[in-house]
């Protein structure tokens, strides 16, 4: 088990046993880390942070005791019970305060939370339908400008390795995109 001190330890022991004097020990043990979350969470507002830091005591006053026994890490316990009600809050509010206005891009929730990151991508997940996305997508292929590039220089008569000599796309490319033009290769 890993417990950030003894203290800690037995504080839960006996939360779980119905002791809320212990309670109030163990919050006040982790009152300030829990502030600046509630702080960052809430844009730096200290009202609104206290306002959160208050509501999340008397959440977990209530539920800590029921699952006391079998924390681990008592700082990310408190975190998941402040987190429902950030979202109500943000929402009631008409805004997002993780995500910044983003939406899910699958069912347009803005239920998501960061999820890594893909090819230097920052990756998110939705809570509501589990999907994962990354933060935009980029064009796949070459720009429109470069296929009439190498089209061009096709008609002009020079050859589809030389083509890729000069502009670095694939002959396979350019052939396929004649293809599908319709203009039959120069022989």
């Amino acid at each position: 088990m890993k417990y950030d001190d003894l203290e800690e330890y037995w504080l839960l022991k006996l939360i779980s046993q119905g002791n809320h004097d212990a309670f109030w020990q163990l919050w006040l043990l982790h009152k300030d880390y829990l502030y600046y979350r509630c702080l960052s969470w809430m844009g730096s507002n200290h009202t609104e942070a206290k306002n959160l830091l208050s509501q999340a005591s008397l959440k977990a006053y209530e539920k800590l005791p029921h699952y006391a026994s079998k924390i681990i890490n008592v700082k990310e316990a408190i975190k998941k019970d402040v987190q429902p009600i950030l979202l109500v809050q943000s929402e009631a509010k008409g805004e997002n305060l993780h995500n910044q206005g983003r939406k899910c891009f699958y069912c347009q929730s803005t239920h998501i939370s960061k999820n890594g990151k893909r090819r230097g991508k920052q990756n998110y997940k939705c809570k509501k339908c589990d999907r994962q996305f990354v933060e935009s997508y980029s064009p796949k292929g070459y720009a429109t400008e470069m296929k009439e590039y190498c089209l061009n220089l096709h008609s002009n008569g020079m050859g589809f390795r030389a083509i890729e000599r000069e502009t670095g796309v694939s002959h396979n490319t350019v052939i396929n995109w004649l293809k599908k033009v319709k203009i039959p290769p120069l022989h």
